[in-house]
Order: C-alpha cells, then sequence, then structure tokens
C-alpha cells in the first residue's frame, strides 16, 4: 500500500525511495517519495477511514480511504507503529516500525479481534447468522476487503468487483442479501438493484446500496431502483451491521404474522410485487388443493415456474418457511377454522385438510396449537 501510494500520488519524472533500517529492538521501512504531498491541516486526519486528501482527490488518482487505514492496524496488530512526514507539493515519507523477533501474533490479534467486534452480537447469535449469505459488489479492492473482513465475522461473504458479474453471481448463488457501491464500471448498483428487483426469483433478496453520493436526490434514485437501505459513505461499521441484522431478521416476523393470520396469508402485502404476487399464487394453490393428499411442493414450483432452489429460498426468506412446512401450516389454519364451526368431527377435518394419517394430523396440530384436536373441539363445544 505504501509503495502503491508514493507511485499512484507521485509527479512525472519523480522518484521513490525505500530504506530498511535496523537497531537493537526495531527494523524499519522508510518509503519516500517527491508527490503531492498531504496538506499540513489534513494530516491529522490522513488515518481515518475513507479520509482522503483535497489534493488526493483532484489529482484523479483512484482511492477509497481504505488502504492506508488497514496498514496502521496491521501495523498495530504486530505491535508496531506507522508514521509520516510530510510537506505540500514536496513529497511524503511513511515510516512502518516492527519489532525485531517473532512476538506472539496469535495472542495480539486475539486481543484486535476481541477490541473490534461489536459487543452487541452475543456467541449464539453469530452461530445463527452464519447462515446466511452476503454478497459485497464493490469495484475498490481495498474497500471490498474492508467490507468483507467486518461481515465475515458475522456471515458467509461472497464478493464481486462490479454489477454485471454480481447479477450473475445473485442468479447463481440466491444470497440472502446484496451489499452493493453505487458507482461501479459495466453495471452500476442501481441497475444491479432494478435487475435483482425486476426479477420474481430474486426479487425478494434485500439490497443495500452504499455510495458516497449523499444528496436527496441520489438517495431517492437508491430507493426508486428498489434498494431496501441507503448508506452514504464514510459509515460507522456498527450501524451497518445492525441495519443487515434488521433487514435479514424481518422474516421472522413475517412468518409470525403469517401464522397469526391462521391461513389467510393471501392477504399479506410485500414491498415488492413479485413478492406479493408470488405469496397469493401459492397460497390459492395450496388452498384450492387442501382435501389432495397428493398435493406436492413440486406443484408449487413448477407453478410458480422456478426451480426447486430457487423456489426454496424465496419462500424462506420471504416468511421463513420451507415448502413443506407452507403445505402444512395452511392445512393446520384451515383444519382450526372447521373445527371452529362444530360441524365436523376431528377424521372427518383432518380428511378434508389432506392428513391421512390421524395420528400425525393430531401431533401436528398439538405443535403448533398447543393442543390436541380434540381438545380443542371439546374447548369450542362448551
Amino acid at each position: 500500500n505504501l509503495l502503491s501510494n508514493a507511485i499512484k500520488y507521485n509527479k512525472p519524472g519523480g522518484f521513490v525511495n525505500v530504506r530498511v533500517l535496523k537497531n537493537e529492538k526495531t527494523w524499519q521501512v522508510q518509503v519516500t517519495d517527491s508527490g503531492i504531498g498531504i496538506p499540513k491541516k489534513e494530516q491529522k486526519k490522513i488515518f481515518r477511514l475513507f479520509f482522503r486528501a483535497s489534493n488526493a482527490v483532484s489529482s484523479r488518482a483512484g482511492g477509497s480511504g481504505v488502504g492506508l487505514v488497514l496498514a496502521y492496524d496491521m501495523a498495530r496488530v504486530l505491535k508496531g507503529s506507522l508514521s509520516f512526514k510530510s510537506r505540500e507539493g514536496q513529497g511524503t515519507t511513511f515510516i512502518l516500525t516492527l519489532p525485531l523477533g517473532e512476538p506472539d501474533n496469535r495472542n495480539v490479534y486475539d486481543e484486535y479481534q476481541e477490541e473490534e467486534a461489536p459487543d452487541s452480537t452475543s456467541g449464539q447469535e453469530t452461530g445463527e447468522n452464519n447462515a446466511f449469505t452476503i454478497l459485497v459488489v464493490e469495484d475498490d479492492a481495498d474497500l471490498r476487503q474492508y467490507i468483507k473482513q467486518i461481515l465475515e465475522k458475522h456471515y458467509r461473504v461472497l464478493c464481486c468487483s462490479n454489477g454485471q458479474e454480481a447479477l450473475l453471481k445473485v442468479q447463481q448463488q440466491l444470497p440472502d442479501l446484496v451489499l452493493s457501491d453505487v458507482a461501479m464500471p459495466q453495471m452500476n448498483g442501481r441497475q444491479l438493484c432494478i435487475g435483482i428487483k425486476s426479477n420474481a426469483a430474486t426479487s425478494h433478496i434485500p439490497v443495500i446500496l452504499l455510495s458516497g453520493l449523499s444528496s436527496k436526490e441520489n438517495i431517492l434514485q437508491g430507493l426508486e431502483a428498489g434498494a431496501d437501505d441507503y448508506i452514504t459513505k464514510p459509515f460507522d461499521s456498527s450501524i451497518l451491521l445492525a441495519k443487515i441484522k434488521t433487514l435479514l431478521v424481518n422474516r421472522k416476523a413475517l412468518k409470525e404474522k403469517f401464522i397469526s393470520t391462521t391461513g389467510e396469508g393471501i392477504d399479506m402485502e410485500f414491498k415488492n410485487e413479485f413478492d406479493t404476487a408470488f405469496v397469493k399464487k401459492i397460497t390459492t394453490l395450496v388452498e384450492e388443493n387442501l382435501a389432495d393428499p397428493d398435493l406436492s411442493v413440486r406443484m408449487l414450483y413448477t407453478a410458480a415456474g422456478m426451480s426447486r432452489t430457487a423456489f426454496y429460498h424465496k419462500l424462506k426468506s420471504l416468511i421463513d418457511l420451507s415448502p413443506a412446512e407452507f403445505i402444512r401450516m395452511i392445512r393446520l389454519n384451515h383444519a382450526k377454522r372447521l373445527l371452529q364451526t362444530k360441524r365436523y368431527n376431528v377424521n372427518e377435518v383432518a380428511y378434508r385438510c389432506g392428513f391421512t394419517d390421524a395420528k400425525y394430523f393430531s401431533t401436528s396440530f398439538k405443535r403448533q396449537f398447543g393442543k390436541s384436536p380434540s381438545a380443542f373441539l371439546s374447548e369450542q363445544r362448551n
């Protein structure tokens, strides 16, 4: 990173000088360049995440303000330091100082990880979150790696460097959430978001757009593209993690809502019209075939025009139910309504709801509603 910056922010015909020095306890790498330097009033901010000096920005050289922060943090992990001397217009010297020998990096790294880990996440939650997959789409390699380091303590992380590559990966991998930069080559973040949200097989996947464009117009454009959230740079990692967690756990609330409607899930509305139409279609299909014991998951994903994998993932993401659980849930809710009419006995209700095994029906009903169907029916008659 130090060498890359020394070359990137140099002047035509300039030089880069690298020296290695050591004494009894430490050794140093000094990287000196004849480049644009760092303005004196901005030098205190140079190791802040996402900060770039004004002359670095105006030079039009690419950068994200992440590389130096990672270098600084890595020096700390190794019980060393990273400092610099600079004069605007004349050049900069970065000085990396490290201890001689082989320090116990494992212990130092563990302490560093504990220091950086958000205190709101318990071990149990982390274990549950690891089941989620997040796709990070960012064309800047340093920033992409930084975001990955934040997320991979809690989630399985996939990465792409542009929107076109990401759209293909979304269709193949079906991640649980997409976190994407806006300004990217080949396909930008808004176009990626539209591509995800306009496909029935992927429209349920939450998308967070991450951008340095913070005007009201830019944010509105992102949200109008279908983004579930829009975060401006620089961002706080704890806020990013909290927003991701909120979007991922919302499906548990939808599951409870679906269950509480006692089979009226057809009236549920989702943010995306494709998702609403999807749930309505398969709910109607199950309700129209309740008495058919041969009603299968295959019938559902065929009717939805999806592969078995895509169908399972979409339904699980929307209401946290597998296809088999979804069918059973609707059958049980309908059975409950039939019992409430007091017109049928337990065996008749089981038959009308597609259960061929009375014992299995009784066990499933009790697991769902906390009492056996016979006990429930008795309560209705009293």
